[in-house]
């Protein structure tokens, strides 16, 4: 009979052994190994320049402003007094003393839109002029949103 005592608690041994393993690996199978999402970046401050003036035939206005993080900007023809008649709208760098034409739109109507991207912090222009389509001086305003 002591042999068959034996048997039972053996086996109930490995029954209970048996049972823990598994309980043990369902439970770790049960982990939540999802990854937390990348947090999104916060996209940097933006700022509106808004520029106007008096533009004479054959005349032109540059207006420089400060980029100060890399970035999407644009410059929108928000307003021409004669909405009929187109004049030259565009986006460079500045040095100090010239606007270097990057992006232009020579055939801008009222609500024309430039896009580019700063590369880099500096110094930028926004450059509007008569490119020979003007018969009179019109009234504008161009805005510029930039980081």
């Amino acid at each position: 009979m002591r042999m068959l005592n034996g048997t039972r608690t053996l086996r109930s041994l490995c029954l209970g052994v048996a049972t823990l393993l598994l309980v043990a690996l369902t439970a770790g199978a049960c982990e939540d190994t999802t990854p937390d999402p990348a947090p999104t970046p916060t996209p940097p401050p933006t700022t509106t320049d808004t520029f106007t003036g008096t533009l004479n035939v054959n005349g032109a206005f540059t207006f420089p402003f400060q980029v100060l993080v890399a970035g999407s900007m644009t410059a929108t023809l928000t307003n021409v007094s004669d909405t009929t008649k187109a004049i030259s709208m565009a986006l460079g760098t500045f040095n100090g003393i010239t606007c270097q034409i990057v992006l232009a739109n020579d055939k801008a109507t009222q609500g024309a839109i430039v896009t580019g991207v700063a590369s880099n912090f500096g110094s930028f222009c926004a450059r509007v002029s008569d490119v020979g389509m003007l018969t009179e001086s019109v009234t504008f305003e161009i805005t510029v949103v930039h980081p």
